[in-house]
């Protein structure tokens, strides 16, 4: 799914507005390494939670921090299959830096758990399809994952997240943690966590978000379920806003807005040349932190604890509370055939 072109190009125009209702999601299970050039295909998308019910008739994984759909659908262009990809997503090879050696995995329908070797390093894919959607995803060979069919059940809202498939490591909603990770470490131990990940979601149509999902709890011990605090890093979006709470003052309701931040009173980050604005709500009794990139990117490596350390000053991740996990991927609402993370790293010091 990494699409590979240079920060500087804009992919597309984030449509970050917030319809009339708050979204609030359901619980679910769930430096630089990228080397040489990558060529990889299409993916469809499934998302983060198998075991999960939904609050409130809205959704977005309770295991990712959540979202909420604006209802004018998915803001996404369409691209010419140049051949090589399937679901009709053109395939780019990522600049230098990108390429990894992507070892194990498997396809399969439903909720999956696949266990890979990226350049030596335990990951796993899950692709969580908790929002009902019938999905079929591979994980493994040219790319970390793709989904190669998505399908959302009818009804609900424009809203709710059918599928959140992700790489992540460390340990998920759903158990299954990753060996060697580097997890769980106290947030002020954490001195940093470089991660990259390479995507193809900006040039596809679909309604959902390519996003970060990092999970906080107060205690060292976690096998799994929800956390205590989602932190999420959002690449891009089309048709879909994070979660906010009512301090934010969002009173964009159904209208898209003109900036990002016309949506929220939470501020933003500066980081390097990007600015992502700041939304902080809740999903249940967990906070919920998310970053939103001013231009949607396809692919970016970076330190995480520039975020981290910026959710401990806004009071949202506590200094003493444990990092358990690193997950990145698509959160579905509707479409997603074709979409594929092409390479992804956390490596957590």
């Amino acid at each position: 799914m990494s699409v590979s072109r240079d920060l500087s190009q804009t992919m597309s125009t984030l449509r970050l507005c917030p319809p009339s209702r708050r979204c609030v999601p359901k619980p679910l299970p769930w430096a630089a390494r990228f080397g040489a050039a990558l060529l990889f295909a299409s993916a469809a998308a499934a998302c983060d939670n198998a075991t999960g019910t939904e609050l409130g008739g809205t959704a977005a994984a309770a295991g990712s921090g959540g979202s909420q759909a604006s209802p004018q659908g998915g803001s996404g262009n369409t691209t010419t299959d140049t051949g090589g990809s399937a679901g009709g997503l053109s395939v780019t090879v990522p600049p230098q830096g990108l390429g990894q050696t992507i070892e194990g995995g498997n396809s399969g329908s439903g909720f999956q758990t696949f266990s890979l070797t990226i350049d030596g390093d335990a990951y796993n894919v899950q692709t969580n399809p908790w929002g009902g959607a019938d999905q079929t995803s591979t994980a493994g060979g040219d790319f970390v994952f793709r989904v190669d069919a998505m399908q959302e059940p009818e009804g609900g809202e424009s809203w709710d997240v059918a599928a959140f498939p992700s790489v992540y490591k460390g340990t998920a909603q759903g158990g299954n943690p990753t060996t060697d990770s580097g997890m769980p470490i106290q947030v002020n131990a954490i001195t940093s966590v470089q991660t990259g990940l390479s995507i193809n979601s900006t040039s596809a149509t679909f309604t959902g978000n390519t996003t970060y999902d990092v999970y906080f709890t107060d205690r060292e011990s976690y096998t799994s379920g929800g956390p205590d605090v989602y932190l999420m890093v959002w690449f891009d979006s089309h048709g879909l806003n994070p979660i906010n709470g009512d301090d934010e003052q969002w009173n964009c309701r159904s209208d898209p807005p003109n900036y990002v931040d016309s949506c929220s009173d939470a501020g933003s980050l500066q980081v390097g040349d990007l600015t992502f604005y700041r939304f902080v709500g809740s999903n249940g009794a967990a906070d919920v932190i998310s970053y939103v990139v001013e231009t949607p990117m396809d692919h970016w490596e970076f330190d995480l604890k520039d975020f981290i350390d910026d959710a401990v000053g806004q009071g949202v991740v506590g200094a003493a509370q444990y990092l358990q996990s690193i997950q990145a991927g698509f959160e579905l609402v509707s479409g997603g055939a074709g979409l594929a993370v092409g390479g992804f790293y956390a490596d957590v010091r």
